[in-house]
């Protein structure tokens, strides 16, 4: 289990990544208690590669390898995490 915990401000986001690493074709699932917006999937050189409005996210695009996630959340707060894809 990936758990995260982040502090922005005076507020904490909790949230959990899973599973991280993830075998390609499987999906990646967030979870939290603060209402998520939308996510976006950036690989190694900065190239935005998926942006979706769910917290469901199928790996069946991604290629091997590391890419970065960002989570954006209704309250106006985001996150970045590594997410590895087996």
């Amino acid at each position: 289990c990936d758990c995260i915990t982040t502090s922005i401000g005076s507020q904490d986001i909790t949230y959990i990544l899973y599973p991280n690493p993830t075998p390609k074709g499987g999906n990646v699932i967030i979870n939290s208690k603060s209402d998520i917006s939308y996510i976006e999937i950036y690989n190694i050189l900065g190239e935005k590669i998926i942006s979706e409005r769910t917290s469901i996210i199928s790996t069946e695009i991604l290629l091997k390898g590391t890419y970065l996630i960002n989570i954006y959340f209704d309250n106006g707060k985001s996150v970045r995490n590594k997410l590895i894809i087996e």
